[in-house]
């Protein structure tokens, strides 16, 4: 199995600012916080593409924005100025991803649905929503200790019951990328010690609450598993002459248990697919 290189230097399918004045679209808010316009522009997309995937949010910043971090909309996205809280002991005991924006998103995903549209959501990865909140330094030192631990546990709750909303919502595929907790930034030993565990758990959350939810790992994360030795993955053979678009709507119309898919990369999926590769994180998993 080659090693996963990653080539995306942007997204490729954001919005033009052609496509956001065709549709009439003149603030960051009119597409960020209207369900309607979302849904719109991500149909925008895939029909531009030629395909029947969707792709949602246009963003990283819902999770860390419902837990108090400022954000700043652009018609491009978003991001995160500042985190909001310098420390890990001034983060609240209680944690809750809702917020009018994802109220949009997901409300937003129930129309793509409604239109025979098969929805990718994207749920930004533990950390990265972490690292919105406090400082990388200050994190990683505290997940040693209790305060730390117990912080990354609420926040693995918070992203898993977010991550069943988009399920119940109609999204068929999770898809999931961590780019601040990849080995090459964190290092082997944190790598292993706190991001591989988490991943693992909050995959097994998504497993038992979504069951027939396809989630689609992404590549640098799923690379970073194989350097580390905490995971592996077997490829899985796909009819012969899908994309990776047609190979997951494949899968998404099979029964029983997905699993999760990874090296691989969304921001390509109209590339050639001859395999999709499936992680198992022990041999029990098997």
């Amino acid at each position: 199995m080659n090693p996963f290189v990653c080539l995306s230097t942007s997204e490729p399918e954001l919005l033009s600012p052609t496509v956001l004045a065709d549709m009439g679209l003149d603030s960051p808010q009119a597409l960020h916080e209207n369900a309607r316009h979302i849904a719109d522009a991500a149909a925008k997309i895939c029909q531009t593409r030629g395909g029947t995937l969707a792709r949602l949010p246009f963003c990283n910043t819902l999770e860390a924005e419902a837990l108090g971090a400022p954000v700043r909309l652009s018609a491009q996205g978003a991001f995160v100025p500042h985190q909001p809280y310098a420390s890990v002991q001034e983060t609240p005991e209680s944690l809750s991803i809702n917020s009018p924006r994802i109220d949009a998103m997901l409300k937003a995903v129930s129309i793509l649905c409604g239109q025979s549209l098969c929805v990718a959501y994207g749920a930004t990865g533990i950390f990265t929503v972490l690292s919105q909140l406090v400082p990388m330094g200050p994190l990683f030192k505290s997940l040693r200790g209790a305060e730390g631990r117990a912080l990354l546990e609420r926040v693995e709750k918070a992203c898993l019951d977010y991550a069943e909303r988009a399920y119940r919502a109609g999204a068929q595929i999770l898809s999931y990328a961590d780019p601040v907790a990849t080995v090459d930034i964190v290092g082997c030993r944190t790598f292993c010690a706190s991001v591989a565990p988490s991943l693992a758990r909050f995959l097994d959350g998504v497993r038992q609450r979504c069951p027939d939810m396809v989630v689609f790992l992404c590549g640098k994360m799923s690379q970073s598993l194989l350097d580390a030795d905490a995971a592996r993955f077997e490829a899985a053979p796909v009819p012969p002459g899908l994309n990776l678009e047609q190979a997951l709507l494949w899968v998404v119309g099979q029964p029983g248990d997905k699993g999760t898919l990874g090296l691989g990369c969304l921001n390509h999926l109209d590339g050639g697919c001859r395999a999709l590769n499936r992680l198992y994180f022990d041999e029990s998993e098997g």
